[in-house]
């Protein structure tokens, strides 16, 4: 029974201790990615860098070329 407690306390130590910070690893990933917004004129979504802003709205370059 002593046996089965110490594996029990040994799986919980590793459970809440190590696996959180793996956890913490791979949400720090999604960083990485990119963010893509609407563009107000057309519908089409876009990279937020590639996006201009004109009256607090995001348009795409295609758009911005047709005025």
């Amino acid at each position: 029974m002593g046996k089965l407690l110490m594996l029990a306390i040994i799986v919980a130590i590793i459970y809440f201790l190590i696996l959180p910070r793996w956890r913490i690893k791979d949400k720090k990933d999604d960083k990485n990615v990119d963010s893509f917004v609407e563009c107000e004129k057309c519908g089409t979504y876009i990279d937020v860098k590639n996006a201009i802003i004109s009256n607090s709205r995001y348009i795409c370059e295609d758009c911005i070329k047709e005025k």
